[in-house]
């Protein structure tokens, strides 16, 4: 009688790259690579479920519209504390990302109050003059794209967030600030050193100082109206004790910074492959030239820039993995997966097989047109899903279309050298070459 064989990590199928010599190299290496085409490989290779090298250590790799219907169906199956540990070793244990439960759930609605777009939609007009005098302050001068979406997406989110016009040169020090926050995660255990660095810890006090600022400004003066900031001061219950005031300016960085580094990267990839995509730009300019950013009320009014920004969403989404710790066992696709083992979940897969859909390496906004709908949950994993979904959605649906329509309606662009619209692993999502434009006011 032949004994069937358990099927256990030990078990598990594993899955190693090989780079462009036919060299095998770790999962991570390869991945920061070639991102898109590591992942799509891994999963036609291995399966939904397999293991990985990451920073020398073998781990689970999930991935596909199962996976992600799976993991995002039960917040009871992951430890969020240490999955997110690197929030709170840079911030405290009160950071949102990092906590889970009740405690997650109260301080999440108090967070999110002000993301309605009852309260985003009326600073539109007033992100976008932030972004007409961010280009006419560089005075026709090539210019890093990159870091110039970075310091757009913070202006504007200042502007619906607390209505201020922030001081010369802080929207890049909150740029390359929460860049290197965000980076901590990707170096393992040599994050403890990075947290030493003498340039981001002074970026940070100098930050946590301004942020201080606007909150006795709002003790002192009240809310100058409805924003984003005074919808979260207002929805922490008055039976409640005080909110600590380094929890505060923890909160107010959070809501602040959150879209410079990963939201930035969705303005550039949409100008840059409407750009270098001529039939599609010849729809975006033809509606666009109606474009006024206090006649944005909604999405239906302008098909083709949602149209763009879905697409965006789907084929350079700027994060593609989570990596997170199983709180307890769980059976998936037949393996069991033991507490305590971290897991690499490949989130945006799906935006990339043919099952999910038709040419998906391919930038194609037409797929998102009116009638198409819009895609599954599951598939569609850029935010993330569940109990834990990305908070900030709502704003960043609002700063991509604003940004987008904004630039593209009235500046033509120039890149110093042919761009390239391959991408690696920088943080996010990011170009393979660092790009330098000039923006050029358009003549009407």
């Amino acid at each position: 009688m032949i004994q069937e064989v358990k099927k256990t990590f030990a078990t598990l199928p594993s899955y190693e790259p090989k780079n462009d010599r036919g060299v095998a190299q770790t999962w991570d290496k390869a991945f920061s690579v070639d991102p898109i085409g590591t992942v799509v490989d891994s999963y036609r290779e291995a399966g939904p479920i397999f293991k990985i090298k990451h920073h020398g250590e073998e781990r689970v790799a999930m991935a596909g519209v199962k996976a992600n219907h799976f993991i995002w169906g039960d917040k009871e199956l992951w430890d969020y504390p240490t999955s997110n540990r690197h929030f709170r070793e840079q911030f405290s244990d009160r950071y949102l990302n990092q906590l889970e439960g009740v405690e997650y759930a109260k301080k999440r609605r108090r967070v999110t109050a002000g993301f309605k777009p009852s309260v985003i939609m009326p600073h539109t007009a007033a992100m976008g003059e932030s972004i007409h005098r961010e280009i006419a302050r560089n005075k026709g001068e090539w210019i890093p794209f990159r870091l110039f979406c970075m310091r757009i997406i913070i202006k504007m989110t200042s502007r619906a967030l607390m209505q201020v016009e922030l001081p010369d040169g802080m929207d890049e020090t909150m740029a390359i600030s929460n860049k290197m926050m965000l980076k901590a995660e990707s170096l393992g255990p040599w994050r403890h050193l990075y947290y030493l660095r003498p340039d981001r810890i002074y970026r940070r006090k100098k930050i946590f100082r301004y942020l201080n600022s606007i909150i006795e400004d709002r003790e002192k003066n009240g809310s100058p109206g409805n924003d984003v900031l005074s919808m979260s001061l207002a929805a922490h219950p008055k039976d409640e004790p005080p909110i600590p005031r380094y929890e505060l300016i923890h909160d107010l960085s959070q809501l602040m910074m959150a879209g410079s580094t990963t939201t930035s990267q969705m303005v550039l990839w949409n100008v840059l492959m409407t750009t270098q995509t001529p039939e599609w730009k010849e729809k975006m300019d033809a509606e666009l030239s109606n474009w006024e950013t206090d006649r944005f009320t909604n999405m239906k009014e302008w098909p083709c820039l949602k149209a763009a920004c879905m697409e965006i969403e789907r084929f350079r989404p700027p994060s593609m993995a989570f990596h997170r710790l199983t709180k307890k066992a769980f059976e998936f696709d037949g393996y069991e997966i033991p507490a305590k083992t971290w897991v690499t979940h490949l989130h945006t897969l799906g935006h990339y097989i043919d099952e999910c859909y038709e040419d998906p390496l391919a930038f194609k906004p037409e797929r998102f047109m009116e009638g198409s709908g819009m895609p599954d949950r599951d598939v569609h994993g850029l935010f993330g899903g569940g109990a834990h979904v990305c908070a900030g959605v709502p704003l960043a649906r609002v700063l991509q279309p604003t940004a987008v329509g904004n630039i593209l309606r009235y500046y033509d662009i120039e890149y110093q050298t042919p761009p390239s619209t391959e991408a690696k692993l920088d943080v996010v999502l990011a170009p393979r070459d660092d790009i330098m434009v000039k923006f050029h006011p358009k003549s009407s």
